[in-house]
């Protein structure tokens, strides 16, 4: 003996609960994408920001874009030229680490090296 075919899903009405976190905007600020720059680029490995092969990776604000950087509510993603050498993972530790110091909306930031560079920047 086999259960009667249920049927297709019920659909809720406009009267129902909506799930937990569904249809609704995300809250969290938004990091400067400026600060997010300058703190990547004060990492000492860091030689520059990169913003993809085309330009892509980039915030864009009036009249003018960042780029390397990309934000949205609570995160931030930098895309760094690294210096050939270091262990790239402790570069991208302090990366995310200066970030988060430097604005603390930003509480997920991806780090991508993006290239590696042959010398390091020089500094005043």
């Amino acid at each position: 003996m086999t259960a009667p075919d249920p049927g297709p899903p019920a659909i809720p009405g406009p009267d129902a609960e909506p799930a937990e976190g569904a249809g609704l905007p995300d809250l969290a600020p938004v990091p400067d994408a400026d600060a997010v720059a300058v703190a990547a680029l004060a990492v000492a490995d860091v030689t520059a920001l990169h913003g993809g092969r085309h330009g892509e990776v980039a915030t864009y604000l009036p009249g003018r874009r960042v780029l390397g950087v990309r934000t949205g509510p609570g995160r931030a993603e930098v895309h760094v030229v690294a210096v050939f050498g270091p262990n790239v993972a402790r570069v991208a530790d302090r990366v995310r680490a200066s970030v988060q110091r430097a604005t603390p909306a930003a509480t997920v930031v991806d780090v991508v090296i993006s290239d590696l560079a042959d010398q390091p920047l020089e500094r005043p």
